[in-house]
């Protein structure tokens, strides 16, 4: 892998990270490039790369839980 984006694909790359959906390594698929590449084009958008886990992690809760004490 590795190879030079364009402008317009590295906005695809943002975008794509952004959203949540894809995860690191299907980016770097997608675009024929490193998992390294992909931090380096986040940090020139001024974006701190979150570990997958972190940036998809949804969190359950009970509102009513103390309603009862």
């Amino acid at each position: 892998m590795g190879r030079k984006l364009t402008e317009e694909q590295e906005q695809n790359v943002v975008v794509d990270y952004q959203q949540g959906i894809l995860t690191n390594n299907e980016i770097a698929q997608k675009y024929n490039i490193c998992k390294s590449t992909i931090i380096q084009i986040l940090k020139r958008n001024n974006i701190t790369p979150e570990g997958a886990i972190k940036r998809n992690r949804v969190y359950y809760f009970n509102e009513h839980y103390l309603d009862f004490i």
